[in-house]
């Protein structure tokens, strides 16, 4: 698909993630941002939400104007309510580094946040084909052994095989997010991602259970039923 048609894509995928969102936040509200493209296709189309408080779920990534802070701002000051961004990369050199920003008052009291979120709009990554933020913050070394531990999916920073496995790889403690037990006890969790390149990876976000509602386009949908009747006959 060439640029245009992408743009396009997200651009109705950010419209109705938008009205979704509208319609579904409630004042009682936490909610929880991701980063990618598509979320801020959402974030440019929200015209008002409920006075709710907005988290940050994952270090800076994106480039500047639609990185996963500007999200979190352009959120907050549609709903009103406080907004609490991540101050630190999404991905760091090791986990010592890791260990010592978790540990600083400004970056842990938005940590801490993460507890409180009721609702989280998140981006899906491919990572075979790639077509993941996350991704291109990585090492050559770093993709080729992630490749080879069976990544195929990413959400939230937490790396996925083809079933909806989490795998677990030199890259995890490394990674400033939302962790994959943290992101399973958020009560509603809506994935916004399209087109067929992503439908893999999409298939093992849902498979995985880390993601109950789903904005996506046409065809992506009619492969995902076709795929799941399939892996219900097995």
């Amino acid at each position: 698909m060439h640029g245009a048609s992408m743009k396009q894509l997200r651009a109705g995928l950010g419209r109705e993630g938008a009205l979704l969102l509208q319609q579904y936040l409630t004042n009682e509200d936490v909610l929880g941002v991701g980063w990618g493209r598509t979320v801020k296709a959402i974030a440019d189309q929200v015209s008002t939400l409920p006075k709710c408080n907005v988290v940050q779920l994952g270090g800076i990534a994106g480039d500047p104007g639609e990185n996963s802070i500007e999200l979190v701002r352009i959120l907050s000051s549609h709903s009103g309510g406080r907004a609490f961004p991540l101050y630190a990369p999404l991905v760091v050199p090791n986990e010592d580094t890791a260990k010592s920003l978790k540990g600083s008052p400004e970056i842990s009291s938005t940590l801490d946040r993460f507890r409180d979120v009721s609702v989280a709009v998140v981006a899906v990554g491919s990572w075979e084909p790639p077509n993941s933020q996350l991704r291109m913050f990585c090492t050559r070394d770093d993709r080729a052994a992630m490749t080879a531990a069976g990544v195929k999916a990413e959400i939230c920073g937490v790396l996925l095989d083809e079933d909806g496995n989490e795998v677990e790889t030199p890259l995890s403690p490394r990674i400033l997010a939302m962790t994959s037990s943290q992101l399973r006890r958020v009560p509603t969790v809506i994935a916004v991602a399209g087109h067929t390149s992503k439908t893999e990876a999409i298939h093992a976000v849902l498979r995985g259970g880390f993601a109950n509602m789903l904005v996506t386009d046409t065809q992506v949908a009619r492969e995902l039923l076709a795929m799941h009747e399939r892996t219900a006959t097995e």
